[in-house]
Formats: structure tokens, sequence, C-alpha cells
């Protein structure tokens, strides 16, 4: 039956804002960035409608606007681009578009989507508008809304609510997690993906689980999914979101995406590109189920997972009541203080929650006391700081690293969420994994698989920290009771602002729950349920002398029947040889009789008396797990290895009793060659029946940089190998002789860094012989040669140094020179003037540092008065950009002395670095501007030669758009042939200029283009995103 439908929605808004420097500025309390880079910063409001049944043809229209106030002839601030959280921030001006009214409605419809059979309306409300230089405040609207809605029930067996998947070797051992989630009342189901794929359909194994999920999930009453394995399990898929421009990594935006497997509708593909989830592929982003992913390599690391979360529902801990808020200072300039971010949290939660603050900002945050109050247990952890997949920073110099989390002893099992920029990159060895697949530590982790976003000046208001505060809202506020169930609701909550290209999309996408999605959150020390048998098959709850309602009760034997008590508490056993489990949110849960089937399983345990891990010439233990769920006597077991020499090998187990976790300490034992190297595999066979793997780790010491300082050598040592080392001994010979020249070094964790510190009595200019031991075993051993240092110096008398922006401003010009014939000049020769709205630059050739450096140059300049027209002189260095000053109109200029001003700055770049010569202007008066002469750079060990031949060219960027280096002899026009897949052709002109011209062709649609430059094939470009 279809039905008709209208009806009046009443928003109330009640916008705050305030009058700041810049302009008018809105509150985001209750509202959230949506303004591209350049336009009015107007937050906007996502609503949202759940309705039973299919709607369509969804109709609206604005009935009422309530306007609290007009302000006339005011500025407003104008959005700037979302910020990397890991990437410093770099101040840039933002100018505002011209634009005569934004929003252009103040009510935008997002579209439907739909969850089982509830369907979901998005709309976008904006609290203000932007036109003509005047700004509306409105306080509320009124929207009527008219749609057609459908209603069939679909009818589907409960018999599976929850699916747990993973391989072979590993899916027995999820068995006691499948049993006690339908003990609880949670119909359980263990599946193996490689049958999935066999009898699945799909282009890939992704694609036919995802198949899977979506027939179980039609069929029966699938609520929850658990992948129970690392991505070389269960295969994550990757989806697009947005292009990050960060540059670090090339799968930077390669977003892994486990909403896949939870948003079940379309196939994230519509446009057949083999690219997912792009704007284009119809992707709802309301997920129908929820999916969690438990990071294991190993059966012990699921017999870690699946003890954990029993623990975790059954008896969570003493400390479960307890939250550690980390929040580090995530900008100094804008200061950022993610404390703050924090806070915002900590004002809702109740009173029951004991929050320890350990802020940056409040002299807190470091290692010892953070991690120390991790080892003791927390019911939550929440993260905010700085991250990367090996470490989870938390102040300044300190951080949380896989170490850490692999030795915590905490027996309250935490709930992790975490900002940080790629904790919870999966596909990598992520910090997040070990937080999870640990013996102890954290239950689950929600984190972020590649990076998070903030609002630099804003704190508590960027982007990942609104994620991160409205899933604790779900949590406390709106009492959502499982934590697969609270991530979805806070996605669906950003829906609305999700369905463009945008940091909103890409945290939908990067946002992964590790973790069971199933497992219920303890917000307070649980309460318990009493028994009171009335008759032999009558029992009451009670809870404090008083019946318990709506308690669930579960039946597991022949006649599997769940329930809820009424007011009086009480249920009959129908059977009294049933498992029953009684359970309801805030309680323990109640067990009465169980019965198991028989079963044994075994896993080994790695021991030694360092970090527990295979380590090239030691010997190490094994202790043996072994479970029965029945009396097993008289067992025999061995073990057995290609790879290693075991000293005992054998072992006879008496009996094993059922319900009992056996561990037998220490019983085989064997030798690690010390020709093993790291990340070697060594494969364990227990009884040539049950096969581990486990790797080699091995410490591998590089030398990361060196920095030359004068009467200081500073050395950074980076140990890539997969454990630490310490007490290393560093030995350095050089004449005269150094303060130091031997050195013991302490500990150098995996993937840590330690800076060696050599100091001379004077200035050093000759050469050191430097090495390390470890046990007379060398790790390192070179040559540095500091018998003086190069420079480089451009008289600017050619065009050969620099590449030139594609608009070739800047020139070579013979109108003025501090010395020879020829300066560096960005403006019009004939009028000797720059033009309005420039923004140009030169940007050198690249530098191998030698410690501290020296730039120098010389300039004269003319700007005006007022304005803000001028030069930025920048430090590029690894994709980033540190501006080390500005020369220009607006304030006050050094006086000009015979004309040129000489300028002088040292620099102490930690990698190959570029100096950029970047000029810029307004809209307003222009003047002749400023040039430059004689540049210099001292104290370098090299200049690297990566500019292209004479008439060559060299590719900078292929993704969206051509970006390439041109290196003419001449002035010249290139003419280039622009091909698509389909043969078609297009002519580009470009105008080149002697020396190195930077080059951009920009193309209009999404494809494949081939480009040609005469018959020369230059490169094929793939176009994700319309202009």
């Amino acid at each position: 039956m279809i039905f008709i439908i209208s009806f009046i929605a009443e928003i109330l808004l009640r916008p705050q804002f305030s009058f700041k420097e810049n302009g008018v500025k809105f509150d985001l309390k209750n509202f959230y960035q949506v303004s591209p880079e350049g336009y009015p910063d107007i937050p906007a409001f996502p609503y949202i409608l759940k309705i039973d049944g299919k709607i369509y043809d969804v109709k609206y229209k604005i009935i009422k606007i309530d306007t609290t106030e007009v302000i006339k002839n005011k500025k407003i601030e104008i959005a700037k681009r979302p910020q990397i959280l890991s990437l410093p921030f770099i101040w840039k001006e933002t100018k505002m578009k011209n634009v005569e009214e934004y929003p252009k409605s103040i009510v935008e419809f997002k579209g439907i989507s739909y969850k089982g059979d509830t369907s979901i309306i998005m709309f976008l409300i904006y609290p203000g508008k932007y036109y003509k230089d005047d700004i509306y405040v409105f306080k509320g609207v009124k929207i009527e809304i008219d749609y057609k809605r459908e209603y069939k029930k679909n009818n589907k067996n409960d018999d599976i609510e929850l699916a747990i998947i993973s391989n072979g070797e590993m899916k027995d051992y999820f068995q006691p997690l499948k049993e006690w989630k339908t003990e609880k009342g949670i119909p359980t189901a263990i599946f193996n993906i490689d049958s999935i794929v066999n009898v699945s359909q799909g282009r890939d194994i992704q694609e036919k689980l995802r198949n899977f999920i979506k027939e179980l999930y039609i069929h029966h009453n699938l609520k929850y999914v658990i992948l129970g394995g690392d991505v070389n399990v269960i295969p994550a898929r990757v989806a697009f979101a947005m292009c990050s421009e960060a540059g670090y990594r090339p799968d930077e935006d390669s977003l892994r995406a486990d909403l896949y497997y939870a948003d079940l509708d379309g196939d994230w593909d519509f446009d057949g590109d083999n690219i997912f989830g792009e704007v284009e592929d119809s992707v709802d982003l309301i997920p129908e189920i929820a999916v969690g992913r438990v990071p294991a390599n190993s059966p012990l690391d699921v017999i870690n997972f699946v003890n954990k979360v029993i623990s975790y529902e059954k008896n969570p801990g003493e400390n479960i009541t307890d939250a550690l808020f980390s929040g580090m200072i995530l900008w100094q300039n804008p200061y950022t203080d993610g404390g703050i971010a924090k806070n915002i949290i900590s004002d809702f939660l109740p009173e029951d929650i004991n929050v320890n603050k350990m802020y940056e900002s409040s002299g807190l945050g470091y290692h010892d006391t953070l991690w120390k109050i991790l080892n003791k247990g927390n019911g939550f952890f929440n993260h905010n700081g700085h991250g990367w997949y090996t470490g989870m920073w938390t102040a300044s110099g300190n951080y949380i690293s896989i170490p850490d989390v692999d030795t915590l002893k905490n027996t309250t099992y935490t709930i992790g969420f975490s900002i940080g920029c790629w904790v919870g990159a999966f596909d990598y060895d992520a910090v997040s994994e070990h937080f999870v697949n640990a013996k102890n530590g954290g239950v689950c982790m929600i984190a972020n698989s590649r990076y998070g976003w903030g609002s630099p000046g804003n704190p508590g208001f960027g982007y990942s920290d609104r994620f991160d505060e409205v899933f604790f809202r779900k949590v406390f506020l709106e009492n959502i009771k499982t934590v697969g169930d609270a991530l979805n609701e806070t996605k669906i909550h950003f829906s609305p602002l999700s369905m463009t290209e945008n940091v909103y999309r890409w945290h939908q996408y990067q946002l992964n729950l590790l973790g069971d999605p199933s497992m219920v959150i303890w917000k307070k020390i649980p309460d318990t349920f009493n028994i009171v048998y009335i008759d032999s098959n009558r029992v009451r709850i009670l809870n404090k002398g008083l019946p318990v309602e709506s308690a669930f009760v579960c039946f597991n034997g022949n006649n599997y029947k769940r329930f809820f008590t009424g007011p009086n508490g009480e249920f009959t056993i129908d059977d009294d040889s049933l498992l029953i489990t009684i359970t309801k949110y805030g309680f323990l849960p109640l067990q009465i009789e169980r019965n198991y089937s028989p079963e044994l399983l075994f896993d080994i345990i790695l021991s030694d008396d360092n970090d527990s891990l295979i380590n090239p010439g030691e010997t190490l233990f094994v202790s043996l797990f072994a479970r029965s769920k029945d009396t097993i006597e008289n067992i025999s077991v061995k073990i057995s290895s290609d790879d290693v020499l075991f000293l005992n090998d054998s072992i006879f187990i008496p009996v094993l009793y059922p319900e009992i976790d056996t561990i037998i300490e220490r019983c085989f034992n064997f030798y690690a060659s010390d020709t093993l190297s790291d990340c070697d595999i060594i494969r364990f066979n227990l009884n040539d029946t049950i096969h581990r793997n486990f790797y080699v780790a091995s410490p591998k010491i590089r030398i990361n940089n060196v920095r030359y300082l004068g009467d200081t050598i500073i050395v950074s040592l980076f140990n890539e190998g997969h454990t630490y080392i310490q007490n290393v001994t560093r030995l350095s010979y050089s004449f005269p002789s150094c303060v130091n020249p031997e050195k013991t070094i302490g500990i150098i964790k995996s993937g840590g860094y330690y800076e060696d510190t050599i100091f001379f009595t004077q200035r050093f200019n000759s050469t050191i012989n430097y090495s390390l031991h470890k046990n007379l075993v060398p790790l390192i051993d070179t040559v540095f040669n500091f018998n003086g240092y190069s420079e480089f110096f451009d008289e600017c008398e050619e065009e050969s140094n620099f590449v030139i922006s594609e608009d070739h401003m800047w020139h070579l010009s013979n109108h003025i020179s501090y010395s020879g014939s020829y300066s560096w000049y960005c403006g019009l020769e004939e009028t000797r003037t720059y033009i309005n709205n420039q923004n140009s630059y030169i940007l050198s050739r690249k530098f191998y540092p030698l410690g501290s450096s020296v730039l120098s140059f010389y300039y004269w300049y003319k700007f005006p008065n007022y304005g803000s027209d001028g030069l930025y002189v920048i430090l590029c260095e690894n994709n980033m950009e540190d501006t080390l000053d500005f020369i220009g109109s607006g304030g006050a200029l050094l006086p000009i002395q015979d004309g040129w001003i000489r300028w002088e700055k040292e620099i102490n770049p930690s990698d190959t670095f570029s100096i950029k010569f970047s000029f810029v202007s307004d809209g307003s008066v222009v003047d002749e501007g400023i040039y430059i002469d004689n540049i210099l750079i001292r104290n370098i060990s090299g200049i690297s030669e990566d500019f292209p031949d004479k008439n060559s060219f060299k590719i900078l960027k292929n993704i969206n758009k051509l970006n390439l280096l041109y290196n003419s002899d001449k002035k010249d026009i290139l003419e280039f042939m622009i091909y698509d897949i389909t043969g078609r052709k297009k002519e580009v002109i470009k105008s080149v200029y002697k020396g190195i011209n930077d080059i951009v062709i920009t193309f209009d649609k999404i494809g494949i283009y081939f480009v040609f430059l005469g018959n020369r094939f230059v490169d094929k470009v793939i176009v994700l995103e319309e202009r």
C-alpha cells in the first residue's frame, strides 16, 4: 500500500555569532563547517528524518524563515582549507571568492538513504546567509515536506544476527565468542572466507564477501559482522573520498573503508571504473549493519581478543568508570589545544566517569605518566593528538608506541578512540592493531586509517574532533548501547554533510572499528541480579529486592528461545537442561547451568628474557596453551620446525579438564640461528596438524641524516627493524679529537630515532670516522668529511637554476641589478609594474643539507603603503612549506641603502630542501614590486640535478591534471595533443620561456587521457574529478 504524506517540520536554530578581526564569525557549537575554501564561513546543521517504510518522491518548500537580525555592511569570516593534523600549519591569506550570495538556499535537500525497512531523509540547514555585503542570521525555519511511502514488512529468519568471518587457521578460535554471543541472545555463526569466495559472485574477494554479507542481511536478521583477520585474511576495500594533497605517501588517499561491508546498497562503483566510493558511485553512506574488524594474524591474536571481549562483557573490572583523556597542543600558531576538545566531551559525561585529563597545555601528557595510567586499566582512552601508524603522540616528543601497548598489563580492558593520523592504518602494522591484539590493553579501538583533519585555531571544532564528540554523545546522551551501533549512528549523523568530495566523506570511509561491533559499552559500575525460585520451574529476577522488568532471557538448548521479562520479573523454565543467560544493559550477566560439547584447542606462546620475539642468535622458550571442552587424558604433543633447532620438542599431558585454560610454561625451547634476518618467517608445527607462523625481529640501524653545526655534529640514527636495540657503543675518531669519542647509546625503539651529538672545542673542519658496535659486532662503520663546505651562488644571470610558475611573471630583467646585468623580477617588463591578484613563484633546485645552512640574497622593492602585496621567502622540505619571511606592503620595511637591501637567515633543514620565492598581490593599488639578485646558500653538501635536460620534460603529477617541468632553450610555443580513450583529440597551446617552465594542463571531465608533445608521448593522465 502506498501513502502520500505531508507534514510540517519546525526547526529551531538560534545560532550564536561574534565580531572578530576578520569579520562576523558563527559559533560552531551546534553547527558544522561546510563552506568551500574562499566562501563565507557559514556553518550548517544536518537535519535527519527516519521514517518506517520506503520513501520516495520527496518534495519540500520553505514556509517561513524567522530572521533574528540583519548585519549591514560587515565583513564575514572566510572559510579556510581543512588542515591535516600531522602537518605543520602554514598561514596563508584566504581571499574571498567573487560571491554575491551564499548559500543560495538555507535549506538543502541531500537525498534519501535506506537502512533496512527505514528511510532516512537528509537536509542541511544553514543558520545564516551572506547577500551583497549583508549578513542575515536566522532563528529558525519551517519546512513543509511531502513524500510517498510504501510499507512492506520483510520477514527474515532470526537465526543469524552476528556473523564472524575468518580463515581456516583462525576461525575455530572464535568459537568461544560465538558460544557466548549465542548464549546471551545474539545468534552467531562462523564462516570461512575461503568457502565464501568459492561460492559467491563478484569481481574480487571484497565484492564476493560483500555480496555474501548482503545475502545474509536480506534473508536473515543480520545486525553485526566481525571481519576476523587482518587485510591478508579479510582484504579491505579501498575507497576514494577526495585528494588530500598532502604528498607524503603514494597511498595516502587510498582509504581502507570497512564501511563497504556495512553499507550494502548499490555496489560502490556505479560508474564502473573500479574506483570505489566516489561521489558519482551513489554511495548512500547509511550502514545497514555494524561491522568491526579483528586485525588478527595468528590464533593467539584471536585468543587474546576473544578473552578480552568475553571478560569485558561478563565482568568489566573495577576501573571501568575511569577515562583517560589525552590532549596535545596540535599547533602552536595558531594555538590549538587538544585539551579543549576533550573538555567539550568531558563536560557532558556523567559524574560517575572519573576523567584523568592528561593535557600538554597543563604540563601533562608525558609518556611515562600516561603509560602508567593506561597500564592500570580504564573504561575509555580518548586520544586527541598527532599520530602515525607507529604511535599516538600525547605531547611534543612523547608518544605511545607499539611496544608500549604490547607490554600493557591492565585487566580492565579499554575502549579507545583516536583522532590521530594513520593510527588506524590497519593495512600497515598499526599501533591500533597491537592495542586490540595484545593480551591486555584495549578491547576495541576506533581510529583513522589515514589522515585526521583539524581546524587550526579552533580547538574542538576540527573535523576529526566533531566525529569524536558525536560518538561520545551517541553513547552517553543518546544511550546507544553497543560500540558498532554508536559508530554507525555517528556516521549517519554526518551523512548529509558527506555527499560531496570533502573531509566529512573522508571520515565516513577512514574511521573504522577494530573490535566487536555487538559489544556492549559499560558506562557505570554494573548492577547485579538476584534469582529467586518460586517453584522448581518458575524464576523471579530481583535487584535490591525489586522485580527487574525488561531483563533479556535466553534459553540455549534444543529450543533456542529469547524474551523480555514483564513487570513482575518472572519467567518459566520449560526445559531444566538448558543453559539460561539473563542480561540487561547496566547489569552483570547471569548464567544458570552450562553444558559444553567436547573440543580440544592448542596454541603456542613465545617467551624469552627480553622482548618475547624471535631474535637472531638467541634461545627462546615456547609455552603451550591448551583448552578442552571435555575431560581428555593422555595427550602427547610434539613441536617441530624446518627453520629453527628445537632442543626439547615433546611433552606429555596427563589430563585436561573442561572450562579451564591450561598454559604449560616454557615446555619447549629452541635456538634461532644468528644468520636469520629481520622479517624472516619461522613456521612451527604442533603434532603436524596445527601450524603457526612467527616473524623474526631484529634491529636495523641506519643513519637518517647528519647535521653540521660548526663545533657540533648531530648524527640522527633510525631503527627500521622490528625490535629495539640497547647498549650500543659509538666510537668516533678524528683530529682534532671530539670531547666524547666513545659513548653508550641506551635504547633505540623499533621505528624510533636517536640523535647522537658529537662535541668539539672549536669549529671542526676535518674528517671523522664514525662507527657503531653491539657486543663487538659492527653495525655501522663510515666516514664523514667536514673539510670545508659547499655553497650555491646564483648571480641571476641565467634561468637554469629555478622553476618558473606557469604565468611567467617572474623573469630576468636588465632594468636594475645588484651585480652583473640581470636580476629576477616579477611583473610586466614593459610598464615595470606587477598586476592585481598575482600568485607567482620561482622554485630553486634541491639542495642536500649539511647541518645549519645560511640563505642570503639582495632585494630592491617599491610597494604601496597599504595592502597585502609582497614576497614570501619559503623553505620547501618533504612536501611542506615553511615561510621564512614576508617582504611587502602593509608594514614597516627596512630603509633602502643605495637601493638594495641584504637579507640573511640561518635555516635548519633536516632533509633535501628547496627555496621558493612567491610573489602575491591583492586586488587594489599596484606598484613596481621587487627585484632579487645574488642568491647564496652556504653550508650544503651538494646540489640535486633533478631538472630536465634542454628541450626535455619531467612529469610532476598525472592524477586529475598534468603537471610537468619543461626546460626550453628559447622562448617558444608548445603544441600538446590530448586524446581520450575514444580517440577524440584536443589541442592545447602553451607558451614557454627560456629556462625551466612549470606547465599545468587541466581536464574538464573524468576519464583517461593520453598526452603527446608533437610526436613525443608525454604521459597518461587519470582524471578522477570534474572541474
